[in-house]
């Protein structure tokens, strides 16, 4: 296995999507996001991953997400951060490890990562509304 000084770094984007809604509960009324849209809402949405104790580098919780579901010996970090790029918001999962992933460690990750954003994301966030201020132009 191929070894070297500084940690190999593979980075995971998922497009954040969402709804805006009128009001506290989810209604007819909703409007689909695309990730173009949402990157409107980084700092709102940056401030929800924030208290849920999610962003970070070598974020616990993350990785227990993770080690529910695969076994990562190679992998010594997971941190999740909220990027704009390309006009778009994507949620980034960056794994770092000191030895190269095999093809299939990263199949496992890549998967595993899927399968957690897939459906409203982590399960702390899934039907979290977050709420946001609205200024009016007069």
């Amino acid at each position: 296995m191929e070894r070297w000084d500084k940690p190999y770094r593979l980075r995971l984007f998922s497009p954040i999507e969402g709804e805006l809604c009128p009001s506290d509960r989810m209604m007819e009324e909703n409007i689909f996001l695309t990730a173009y849209e949402m990157e409107l809402y980084e700092e709102p949405i940056r401030d929800s991953l924030k208290q849920a104790e999610l962003l970070g580098e070598n974020n616990r919780k993350l990785r227990q997400y993770f080690s529910d579901e695969i076994e990562m010996p190679n992998i010594r970090s997971l941190s999740l951060e909220v990027e704009s790029y390309g006009g778009r918001l994507w949620s980034v999962l960056q794994a770092e490890s000191f030895e190269k992933l095999t093809h299939e460690e990263v199949q496992r990750l890549s998967e595993t990562w899927e399968k957690l954003t897939v459906g409203g994301f982590i399960k702390e966030l899934r039907g979290k509304l977050i709420r946001l201020q609205f200024q009016s132009k007069v």
